[in-house]
């Protein structure tokens, strides 16, 4: 994959699996999304991790109406989730410190 990621929003269904995962390959990401014209996109001020975005983003999805079905949701929880739980190998070490 390139080091820039470029992102291309579609109507769902109009670009085929194989198609997702070729532009996957060269570095694009495939949006799919009812109304493309109407995405907008934010810049973070500072320098955010990726598994913080991650979790922004699916906390924003949990609690849009609208935007997730039932799946969609469980699947934002387990990300959420993820992100805030504490690595078990971290949890081990910190058992055997003073």
């Amino acid at each position: 994959m390139m080091g820039e990621t470029s992102v291309l929003l579609v109507k769902p269904g109009s670009v085929t699996f194989e198609d997702k995962a070729a532009c996957r390959e060269v570095g694009v990401v495939v949006i799919e999304m009812e109304d493309p014209a109407s995405a907008k996109f934010l810049r973070p001020a500072g320098e955010v991790s990726h598994s913080d975005m991650l979790a922004c983003a699916a906390r924003a999805m949990s609690i849009s109406s609208g935007v997730l079905e039932s799946f969609g949701r469980q699947v934002a929880n387990a990300v959420i989730a993820a992100h805030n739980a504490t690595p078990p190998r971290l949890a081990e070490e910190a058992k055997d410190e003073p």
